[in-house]
């Protein structure tokens, strides 16, 4: 499994709303800087966020689109960096909103396992207002 197949997984996780699959590319010991609510997640309080997230969606779904962004890789280690975005969906699949997030990923290969052991999300801070930049221009 390499990077690529992790983000198509993390977007078919995230579609289908299956915490457990989304769940099963992070490291037990992943660290999450999250833009959202709170500092840092490990893995416990990142499972919560995740199934409260999912369970707050009802009948809408979420579908995610990656940036080419910057791939960094070594043999044991490899780091993504570039821009999701995420756009809620109805339940006939229109659009109803979307965020953008500036993101990084550092994935560890570890005997061919590849976990997320690194995630850090995040929105620039408009200077005059001191609110999030959910889109970029």
């Amino acid at each position: 499994m390499s990077y690529k197949t992790i983000l198509k997984q993390y977007a078919t996780a995230v579609y289908n709303k299956d915490a457990e699959g989304l769940l099963s590319l992070y490291d037990s010991n992943v660290c999450v800087y999250d833009t959202w609510n709170e500092w840092r997640y490990d893995i416990g309080g990142f499972r919560n966020m995740v199934t409260g997230w999912f369970d707050s969606l009802g009948g809408e779904k979420v579908r995610v689109e990656f940036t080419q962004g910057y791939t960094f890789e070594s043999q044991d280690q490899t780091v993504w960096v570039g821009e999701l975005k995420f756009y809620g969906l109805s339940e006939e699949d229109e659009v109803l909103r979307s965020i953008s997030n500036r993101w990084t990923w550092v994935i560890k290969n570890s005997n061919g396992m590849f976990k997320i052991v690194h995630e850090h999300s995040s929105l620039p801070i408009n200077i005059e207002n001191f609110s999030g930049i959910m889109k970029k221009d």
